[in-house]
């Protein structure tokens, strides 16, 4: 079975049509750990729906030092949504620092 829809099914309580929506318009990544999946500076157009692991978002300054602005746990939306809802390049990257689902 496709482990996007057993995933989405987990939640019983959305309706039937919600789950054939979200998987029509999702799919599921395993992603091995420190693994760039956004880079500052590029038009990203995925937002991510971590199940598991652990992702970072950080800014990196002229120096080439990186800050971490935000560390999400499983069950967390990430990513560059500001980006994509304003069409503008990415401020922030995205990392994974354990291998993610």
């Amino acid at each position: 079975m496709d482990p996007n829809h057993s995933f989405l099914r987990q939640f019983s309580d959305l309706p039937e049509a919600s789950i054939l929506k979200l998987e029509g318009i999702s799919s599921y990544r395993k992603v091995p750990e420190k693994t760039i999946i956004s880079r500052a500076g590029e038009f990203p157009k995925h937002i991510y729906f971590l199940a598991s692991g652990v992702l970072r978002v950080f800014v990196t300054n002229e120096k080439g030092k990186e800050f971490n602005k935000r560390i999400y746990p499983p069950l967390s939306f990430a990513g560059p949504l500001t980006s994509i809802i304003k069409q503008e390049p990415s401020e922030i990257n995205c990392e994974t620092l354990t291998e993610c689902e």
